[in-house]
Formats: structure tokens, C-alpha cells, sequence
């Protein structure tokens, strides 16, 4: 059976399924792609809440917030048999 993408004619029903038109505009931003200039400037003030921050809830979810970001999680597991 094909892709639902590649269906043109629309279902006998007329409900569901692929229909043209459907789905995010091609070229539309999505939010990832809005965020992605920012992160860098989010990263620095993960690191200075972890070390400087005033509050030890705060410092020790930024710094797991941080570990997290940089762990992938394909290596987690490393990480947590070294605990």
C-alpha cells in the first residue's frame, strides 16, 4: 500500500487521511528552528544559576537540567553505572 503522502484523490468517505493542502505550510518555522538562536544564551544561564544561583534547589535542577543537555541519552547509562 502506498504512503498516505502519496495519495491525490481524496477518500470515498471524504474523512481523514492525506489530502492536499494539509499539514505545515512548506517554509513555515516551526519552533525548534525559533529557539535554535537562543540556546547558547539559555546553556550560559544554566551554568550561572548552577554555580552562583541563590537557592540549592535551584542550583542543583540547573545543573541537572545541564548534565542533561549534555548526556546524550544513548550514554546515560555510562553515566549512572559511575554513580
Amino acid at each position: 500500500m502506498p504512503s498516505p503522502a502519496v495519495f491525490s484523490e481524496p477518500r470515498p468517505s471524504g474523512r481523514g487521511g492525506a489530502r492536499r493542502g494539509a499539514g505545515r505550510p512548506r517554509g513555515s518555522r516551526n519552533a525548534s528552528t525559533l529557539a535554535r538562536p537562543h540556546v547558547g544564551a539559555a546553556i550560559a544561564v544554566l551554568a550561572h544559576v548552577a554555580a552562583h544561583g541563590g537557592d540549592e534547589r535551584a542550583r542543583v535542577l540547573a545543573a541537572m537540567t545541564l548534565v542533561g543537555l549534555a548526556v546524550p541519552k544513548a550514554m546515560a547509562h555510562l553515566v549512572d553505572e559511575r554513580a
